[in-house]
């Protein structure tokens, strides 16, 4: 409820194509205020993207982690909340299922 997904775009986890692909995202859909990514690799880029065009305090990111830029965004405001992900308990599980 209250939420469109404007666009999906992809990065391939590749963090050198994040600011094309948010600066892109960006100027076809300007009514977006929220970028959000699973992938910590689009964090850098995504900020740039928002901090550049000038929109912090207009639109935030939801960034997947402390790495890749995320603390740094929550204190300047471009990240708005960080997803963590509990990637050794979900493995442990995973083999210990299997075991």
């Amino acid at each position: 409820q209250n939420v469109t997904v404007a666009a999906v775009v992809y990065t391939n986890d590749d963090a050198s194509k994040a600011l094309d692909q948010a600066n892109a995202l960006l100027t076809a859909h300007p009514e977006v205020n929220v970028i959000a990514s699973h992938m910590g690799t689009a964090t850098q880029g995504g900020t740039a993207a928002i901090k550049s065009k000038g929109l912090t305090g207009k639109v935030v990111f939801v960034a997947n982690g402390t790495a890749g830029g995320g603390e740094q965004g929550l204190a300047d405001g471009t990240v708005y909340k960080l997803m963590l992900q509990d990637l050794c308990t979900a493995g442990s599980k995973m083999v210990d299922s299997v075991a």
